[in-house]
């Protein structure tokens, strides 16, 4: 058997493992064959968000790479999930909100790509979150840089707001919102307007699109602290 060579600290920073969960079978596939081709190893593929907390725990790659699409994602509780870990999360989707990033960056989470990014700027996400280096692709960069002229709306909800957007982003009525949560509907309005107002948001649609980002649901953060 031949001697097999110790990788230096110097080549072992070009090097990482990765764990990649994407809603899209091909997607993921995809991803593997291109990443091992630049010496990224992919320890594990999810379809779901459900089971990554725990497969990452086990696994502890040194990047998570999700897409946004994946069903039941929540960055923010997947960010607790693995704040003790020294995996790096980095998100992939194809447009980002600032709002969005906003969030992202106020639970630590720093590293996107784009799905229109090219190999070599894939490769230097992922090499870049392993290493500490946050680097963002010239597509990247053009939404982070429409960040701060958005506010960070997620600290100014109330405990009773965040309640109502999980409602309201659920398809539930204002009526229902009363009901589920006994308060009168003219309450509910009220709440309704100044989630909206706070969010910077115009209509019910808008307001639905952005709660999966804008919404903490207290029982899982204390769940998952």
């Amino acid at each position: 058997m031949g001697h097999e060579r110790s990788v230096t600290p110097e080549e072992a920073r070009w090097k990482a493992t990765i764990f990649v969960a994407t809603p899209q079978e091909l997607l993921n596939q995809g991803l593997k064959r291109v990443l091992e081709e630049g010496d990224i190893q992919v320890i594990g593929l999810s379809l779901d968000a459900t089971p990554i907390g725990e497969m990452v725990k086990k696994t502890q790659p040194d990047v998570l790479l999700v897409g946004r699409g994946l069903p039941g994602l929540h960055i923010p509780i997947l960010a607790l999930q693995t704040k003790n870990l020294p995996t790096k999360i980095i998100v992939l989707g194809s447009t980002f909100d600032p709002r969005e990033l906003g969030l992202y960056e106020r639970f630590d989470v720093r590293h996107v790509a784009s799905t229109l990014d090219t190999q070599e700027d894939l490769v230097r996400t992922i090499l870049g979150a392993k290493n500490g280096i946050i680097y963002k692709s010239p597509r990247v960069a053009s939404a982070y840089a429409l960040i701060d002229k958005h506010e960070h709306t997620i600290e100014t909800l109330t405990p009773r707001e965040a309640e109502v957007l999980a409602l309201l982003s659920l398809g539930h009525t204002n009526l229902e919102v009363a009901g589920i949560l006994r308060i009168s509907v003219k309450t509910a309005e009220t709440h309704r307007s100044r989630i909206l107002g706070k969010t910077g948001t115009i209509t019910r649609a808008e307001l639905t699109a952005m709660a999966p980002f804008l919404t903490i649901t207290y029982e899982a953060f204390a769940n998952n602290k």
